[in-house]
């Protein structure tokens, strides 16, 4: 009624302001658990006898101090929301990370910044709380899937509802294996080079996030990965950390992010044409400001799909 929401600074400063309030703070750092698939986490129970409601939970609060923590005491950048090497680690959960804590450390619920070795370099990417939500199932497809979709903004097609002389297997089968065979299968290989060659990067980890040198049936484990059908030129790297570090790196990733969070701040899925324009300001945007998290919320209160409602079409 005031007049004071109608040009683009306007609102750019009183984004700027809402944003310095604590509730705001909460918000954002939900808002990329979320698109982590955190929101889920509790979803999916373990094997593991020591994954108990109580670790998951305390997994959960460690995952979204690490959020908070890069968003706003590290200068809130993508990059190291993927390749920050070090976490905040209780008591409870030491010995998921392969640690133990120094005598009256972590009691309590107590967080500890502790500093990781190179095999977890991956910030969110390694964070024990994001390998057990999407460690399931066939874990390198799982996981490989969580990257090329949030990541790279490329979902596969789902698998056929039959398929003609399925890849076979066997009792006790390294998914690694599995991938293979699915991978010279002629329904089968194009989708799943999308997935299981990088989800084959985080093999070294088990279902709850540990670091590993053998699968549950005994078979070793390897970290060698590999990005196909990207912007980029097919590449293999080893580990998840390299990974982390190839995507820090790609535009298209960037890029891609830049639509989760529009689509986020939406409140629905975008739209190929309509949407166009606005998620190449935001792509621009990110690129000024070097993929930093809250200044793309604030780019996105400027466009003028955030501005604006639709009007119905006839």
């Amino acid at each position: 009624e005031a007049g004071e929401l109608e040009t683009i600074a306007q609102i750019e400063a009183q984004t700027r302001r809402m944003l310095q309030d604590p509730r705001a703070r909460k918000v954002l750092t939900y808002a990329v658990a979320q698109m982590l698939g955190l929101d889920k986490l509790f979803a999916y129970n373990k094997e593991d006898a020591r994954y108990t409601s109580e670790v998951r939970q305390a997994l959960y609060d460690e995952a979204l101090a690490l959020i908070e923590h890069i968003i706003w005491e590290e200068g809130g950048d993508l990059d190291s929301l993927i390749t920050a090497n070090y976490a905040f680690v209780s008591k409870q959960t030491a010995f998921v990370y392969g640690i133990t804590l120094d005598n009256g450390q972590g009691e309590n619920g107590e967080l500890v910044r502790v500093e990781l070795g190179p095999e977890r370099a991956g910030g969110m990417l390694t964070h024990p709380a994001v390998l057990a939500r999407h460690g399931y199932g066939q874990m390198n497809v799982h996981r490989g899937l969580f990257i090329r979709e949030f990541f790279f903004c490329d979902r596969p097609a789902p698998p056929p509802d039959e398929l003609v002389n399925p890849p076979m297997t066997f009792e006790g089968q390294s998914d690694r294996s599995k991938g293979e065979g699915r991978l010279m299968h002629p329904g089968c290989q194009y989708c799943h080079q999308h997935m299981d060659v990088i989800g084959n990067a985080f093999d070294t980890f088990d279902e709850i996030g540990r670091v590993r040198t053998q699968d549950k049936f005994g078979n070793d484990v390897f970290a060698t990965g590999e990005l196909m059908h990207t912007a980029a030129d097919d590449q293999s790297f080893e580990g998840a950390s390299a990974l982390a570090s190839i995507m820090a790196e790609s535009e298209q990733v960037r890029s891609c992010v830049s639509s989760q969070w529009l689509r986020y701040a939406m409140g629905r899925y975008l739209n190929t044409d309509s949407d166009a324009c606005t998620v190449h300001v935001l792509e621009e945007a990110s690129k000024s400001a070097d993929g930093n998290i809250p200044e793309m919320f604030v780019a996105i209160t400027t466009t003028d799909a955030f501005r604006y409602l639709r009007t119905s079409q006839q």
